[in-house]
């Protein structure tokens, strides 16, 4: 595989698109996707049960075995408001789950001042590294002797299998794997004691709440935003709480030059 490729796209009827640094390109000779393709896809992803996978497919998406994470297209089954499942599914979008060791080395230095981690808010628009970037800064952190809990709802951060990370996210790190992040911190606090607690896309009310929790309880905060800058996000209804109280003392804008991804840090 190409190492460049953050996401593979299939799309019934289309041709199979790779995508890296927001440019998309079709895979020569991959051929037409059809709907068996589609389904043997899902099935590998989900070990043959869709089932045990319905909770996070009615969120749109399914997390393969090494923290792959596959957004789903298709028909919404929708009962009393909700969605209960999506069915028929016409399109796929699998993000390449890799490691970067280092890459988060540069900021170590602005993170964590005289043994203690400040509150730091990862910022970009999507496809850009965020989880990447924190996962390799957890492992950093880890590795200081800090004890880190990771909040890992979706499974990508620490890409837990048969209870062992895929990834290296350091020897003093503890991993709650598929919990809504409220429910994962209130259990990480009273059942870890961690330094640090981790969380991937703050995006509803609930994530607030969450990092809302482990500031209350005087815990560091690592945690990733969608977003194009500190002001874009912190002007959102759902991070008011967080942005009156000051919750995060540095936030860490994720862009491109050309290729090359770049990074900003900004004070609160």
């Amino acid at each position: 595989m190409d190492p460049l490729i953050e996401e593979i796209r299939l799309r019934t009827g289309r041709f199979v698109m790779a995508s890296a640094a927001g440019k998309e390109w079709e895979l020569s000779g991959s051929g037409a996707v059809t709907p068996a393709q589609i389904r043997q896809v899902m099935e590998n992803a989900t070990r043959a049960s869709l089932h045990s996978a319905a909770e996070s497919l009615r969120h749109g998406y399914v997390t393969a075995d090494g923290g792959c994470r596959i957004g789903i297209c298709g028909t919404a089954a929708v009962s009393d408001h909700e969605v209960g499942s999506i069915r028929e599914i016409s399109s796929l979008c699998i993000r390449v789950a890799r490691e970067h060791p280092g890459i988060a080395a540069p900021l170590l230095e602005n993170v964590l001042r005289n043994g203690r981690v400040l509150n730091t808010l990862l910022v970009s628009p999507p496809g850009l590294g965020k989880t990447t970037l924190l996962r390799d800064l957890v492992r950093l952190i880890s590795t200081q002797g800090i004890r880190v809990a990771i909040a890992d709802e979706r499974g990508e951060l620490a890409a837990v299998h048969a209870g062992v990370p895929r990834f290296d996210v350091g020897a003093h790190t503890d991993v709650l794997t598929g919990a809504p992040k409220e429910y994962a911190v209130m259990t990480l606090l009273r059942t870890m004691t961690p330094c640090v607690i981790a969380l991937d896309e703050i995006s509803e009310a609930c994530d607030a709440h969450a990092v809302e929790m482990a500031a209350n309880c005087g815990v560091s905060i690592l945690a990733t935003v969608h977003g194009h800058d500190r002001q874009d996000v912190l002007s959102r209804p759902v991070l008011a709480e967080i942005r009156t109280r000051g919750i995060f003392r540095r936030v860490v804008v994720i862009g491109m030059n050309g290729a090359k991804r770049t990074f900003r840090i900004e004070e609160l």
